[in-house]
């Protein structure tokens, strides 16, 4: 069996000769070593070919490259490899001569993924700290606990499959985590994993050049950018091998940004949606419950950002209103009017022209803009519905606020059809705000996640759109993500549809049997507990 291994240096003229001596005398033959000059300035490359002609019968590849990192330096030796199985090494450190060889003959004997051993920190000056893991028996766990801090990250001390670095992967360009960057996705991949309980690696932490001893703050915001850089590189993709891991992730980097780099909100607009989006469910350790908690209130004590919420208008034959309401909405929210086919279309920038989808289809679209804009908010607008100025602006002065609530799901105004109360809407009064099981709605805000339980919508079984509120009610109430109605703003709308009602009726019947985990919708379950939001 094959072993590539990986040594890329810069700047280690006084450690080159130990670590590549430890190298060249394992004693698994089967090896080719890729080393990877990164631009460095001193003797290092003289050092090396010195001691490389000592050794010449071992396969040996030398790649010269403009100083680029090392996390890029990395990669150049990767694309090089030719082995069933790749290991890193760090050019200040040095190996045990039959690491190779123990670790290549535990891959062997288990067809395993990855095999890790046991390390040595050499802090200088004699001190010695030892490196350990647990036992893992499948890569996904070990991930688990790597991006938790629980296990330790280390690239060097792994032998792994070369064939699970594929190119589509995030390859980082920071030097900070980077191993636990490519770790996250490799072993997102992998299937066994073999530990080898021995101590075969000698980490030297004395080297003042290294990366590891810069400041903590700006290491733990180097880290940062690299994890947000991973999600900003895999979030529009179905198969994010790490996907179970994000929660952590984004509290990490929130915490980060909340104690020494706020602009990381600003470079990453998904990482304020995703920590508010955040429940004590996603993150159970009590340590990081409490700081859940101060990332939170730090996020609501910052300026409203608009882009929470993404208004869309649904349009069709009524273009006048929909850019009256466009021009009322978009200096509060982002707007786009989305045109199921109106003739003549739309005139307007903010339109989106699509054919004539109805109702179900518009609100697929709306969810799709909303997930890929990372919004966790949308306001559905009919643009036939009809509201007084002075309530449009309470309207979104309160959208604004209940953005930030915990458990809301549903927030409408009064709906009312002819000029009288939709005769389903039962709730007790809270301050003028209504808690409701079930309201139909022609204005509504929605949690982009509460939108997902329901979309996207098969249009061959339900195009016209019937039951689309209810169903949006059910899974609001069963989450306990309150449905909240305001008993002094109303929007009017005309009433008819146009649709054929048994035709509509027999769709949305055939639909409600598709949805997951969608039970009785004729029979809403009561939304309990006392009701929380912001003081409006």
């Amino acid at each position: 069996m094959k072993v590539s291994v990986i040594i890329p240096f810069y700047g280690v003229e006084a450690y080159i000769a130990r670590c590549a001596r430890s190298l060249l005398e394992q004693t698994w033959q089967d090896i080719e070593f890729i080393f990877v000059n990164d631009g460095t300035q001193d003797r290092s490359m003289e050092i090396l070919t010195e001691v490389l002609a000592q050794y010449p019968d071992r396969a040996v590849k030398i790649i010269e490259q403009p100083n680029a990192g090392l996390p890029q330096a990395r990669l150049s030796g990767l694309w090089q490899a030719s082995g069933e199985y790749v290991l890193h090494v760090d050019s200040d450190d040095w190996l045990e001569p039959d690491m190779v060889e123990k670790m290549a003959r535990a891959a062997q004997a288990d067809d395993a993924d990855m095999v890790y051993c046991y390390a040595i920190k050499e802090m200088g000056n004699g001190k010695r700290r030892l490196i350990r893991d647990g036992r893992y028996a499948d890569c996904p766990s070990f991930a688990r606990d790597i991006l938790q801090f629980r296990a330790h990250g280390y690239l060097w001390n792994k032998l792994i499959r070369r064939s699970l670095f594929r190119k589509d992967f995030f390859y980082p360009t920071i030097g900070m985590h980077e191993d636990m960057v490519l770790l996250a996705q490799v072993l997102g991949l992998g299937r066994r994993c073999v530990r080898v309980p021995e101590v075969l690696y000698h980490y030297r932490r004395d080297n003042a050049g290294t990366i590891s001893q810069q400041q903590k703050n700006v290491r733990d915001v180097d880290s940062a950018r690299s994890f947000l850089q991973l999600y900003a590189f895999w979030k529009d993709r179905a198969d994010i091998p790490f996907r179970p891991y994000l929660p952590w992730l984004f509290l990490r980097c929130g915490w980060i940004a909340s104690r020494y780099a706020p602009a990381l909100l600003d470079e990453f607009p998904f990482l304020r949606e995703k920590l508010l989006l955040l429940s004590g469910g996603d993150v159970c350790h009590p340590k990081w419950l409490w700081r859940l908690h101060k990332v939170r209130s730090w996020l609501r004590s910052l300026p409203f950002h608009s882009k929470r919420i993404l208004c869309c208008i649904f349009n069709y034959n009524e273009n006048d209103k929909a850019i009256a309401w466009s021009e009322r909405l978009s200096p509060c929210f982002d707007t786009v009017i989305l045109d199921s086919g109106s003739q003549p279309p739309c005139d307007h920038p903010t339109a989106l022209h699509l054919n004539n989808i109805f109702y179900s289809g518009l609100m697929n679209e709306a969810y799709r803009l909303a997930s890929e804009g990372c919004y966790p908010w949308v306001v559905i607008v009919t643009s036939d519905v009809g509201i007084s100025d002075k309530g449009a602006r309470a309207l979104c002065r309160r959208m604004e606020k209940l953005s930030y609530a915990e458990n809301v799901g549903l927030y409408q105004p009064g709906n009312s059809l002819w000029g009288t109360s939709h005769s389903k809407s039962r709730a007790r009064l809270f301050g003028g705000i209504r808690k409701s099981n079930f309201q139909e709605g022609w204005f509504h805000l929605v949690r982009t996640d509460l939108l997902g339980r329901i979309c996207p919508i098969d249009l061959s079984i339900n195009r016209l759109g019937w039951g689309l509120d209810m169903a949006l009610c059910y899974f609001a109430n069963i989450e306990d993500k309150l449905i909240l109605v305001d008993s002094d703003i109303t929007v009017r709308h005309p009433g008819g549809t146009g649709y054929n009602r048994d035709e509509a009726d027999r769709q949305m019947q055939a639909w409600f049997t598709t949805i997951p985990g969608f039970r009785d919708p004729f029979h809403m379950p009561k939304a309990n507990g006392p009701i929380r939001y912001p003081q409006l």
